[in-house]
């Protein structure tokens, strides 16, 4: 919110506008739900679960084995889905740095930003 993503060049079809969009919002969606899911697990097998070890955090569920279960197998499809958009994510800035040449992987670096 502080740092505003910059427009995407000119010639950007409207699909490729369309899946930048849906990335990015999928990428903060992730990020955002595999730690509540993962406090979901540790609530569910009663262990103790910490900010960074330092703020104590309220079970949200009961402790209950088959609940951890699902909530693991639901952690671990989110990673699997998290990587998966990570991965697509690169190729398309490195496909526009490559294959378009266009700056928009600079723009995304900080220290090459500056410079221009």
């Amino acid at each position: 919110m502080v740092n505003p993503t910059p427009a995407l060049p000119e010639d950007t079809p409207a699909w490729e506008r369309a899946a930048a969009r849906a990335s990015h919002t999928l990428l903060y969606v992730l990020m955002i739900a595999m730690p509540l899911v993962g406090w979901v697990i540790n609530s569910a097998a009663n262990i103790p679960f910490s900010i960074f070890w330092l703020i104590p955090l309220p079970s949200v569920v009961a402790p209950d084995k088959h609940v951890a279960e699902l909530a693991a197998l639901v952690h671990l499809s989110l990673f699997i889905l998290l990587a998966s958009v990570l991965v697509v994510h690169v190729a398309a800035a490195l496909r526009h740095h490559f294959v378009k040449k266009n700056d928009l992987l600079v723009r995304m670096l900080p220290t090459l930003r500056k410079q221009k």
